[in-house]
């Protein structure tokens, strides 16, 4: 469909008024513990071991083509030693959250493409935190959390919401320079924008201030004041991913932008890797 058409014809539909999803029983005690920087890998272990799913997806992860073990893994901890620590707990959480939603029914949610931005985003926070004194592990959870009010709109309102990231799209392919962006098109059809979404998602969930802050929906904000640095390396690791998401050659800024030079030294390391991490994100949503 031409960018003219879908624009004149997506209706506005009202914005989310069900229920919030709740985590399942027990998993936002696991949130905690995966969140936790200062939690060793004894700790993480014994905490998702009590989850008989979740060990048998990050075994099946450590035995995928993407892991390519030399030898089989079987346990927990050898899935652990294969992956690493960090990966362990990125693809724990992404796994805890994305249970919560269903997406099958928006037919413009990509899923492998989600994946791979929240993990770049996640990544390049984490590589970022210290040049803005954050901790590392509290941005890598809030690089990947920072969207995923996209997935609860994605299951509550997959019409709209599918609609929204196909106009995206179009102005993304067309070069416009009048595109309002995915946020502006989802606050213009649905009433909500997905940072929105996500504030009222993760504050219901009860997740820390430092992580909500990554959503960027109180920037600027003096409520959010106390966590600016945060929502500051989130906000440029997620346009570190959309720019590799989107198969740009360098990573361009806004005239009045003046970022610091390792934002393109991130850029160009998850730029390598990319075609790994959509390996990653396609395992990520099958196991």
């Amino acid at each position: 469909m031409a960018y003219t058409q879908r624009h004149a014809t997506t209706p506005r539909i009202p914005a989310v008024t069900g229920e919030i999803p709740n985590i399942a029983p027990g998993l936002t005690q696991l949130l905690m513990k995966l969140m936790g920087g200062d939690s060793g890998v004894r700790d993480v272990l014994d905490t998702i071991k009590q989850f008989a799913t979740l060990v048998g997806k990050l075994i099946s992860l450590a035995n995928s083509v993407w892991s390519n073990p030399t030898n089989a893994v079987t346990t927990l901890d050898g899935a652990c030693t294969r992956l690493g620590l960090d990966v362990v707990r990125s693809v724990a959480i992404a796994l805890v959250v994305g249970r919560s939603f269903n997406v099958s029914n928006c037919p413009g949610f990509d899923r492998v493409r989600y994946w791979a931005s929240s993990i770049i985003t996640s990544q390049a926070a984490a590589v970022l935190a210290p040049r803005f004194e954050v901790d590392s592990s509290s941005a890598r959870t809030a690089g990947l959390l920072h969207n995923i009010g996209l997935l609860w709109l994605a299951d509550c309102l997959p019409d709209v919401t599918s609609a929204a990231l196909l106009m995206a799209e179009d102005d993304a392919l067309a070069e416009v320079d009048f595109g309002i962006g995915l946020d502006g098109y989802l606050d213009r059809l649905a009433g909500i924008s997905y940072r929105t979404a996500g504030l009222r998602l993760l504050t219901h969930w009860q997740l820390p201030r430092i992580l909500t802050a990554g959503l960027g929906a109180l920037e600027g904000s003096s409520e959010n004041e106390p966590y600016d640095s945060m929502a500051t390396v989130v906000r440029y690791s997620a346009h570190i991913a959309s720019s590799v998401c989107a198969g740009k050659e360098t990573l361009e800024w806004e005239s009045d932008v003046e970022p610091e030079a390792v934002l393109n030294i991130v850029f160009k390391d998850q730029q390598s890797k990319l075609s790994r991490t959509l390996e990653m994100a396609g395992m990520l949503i099958k196991v």
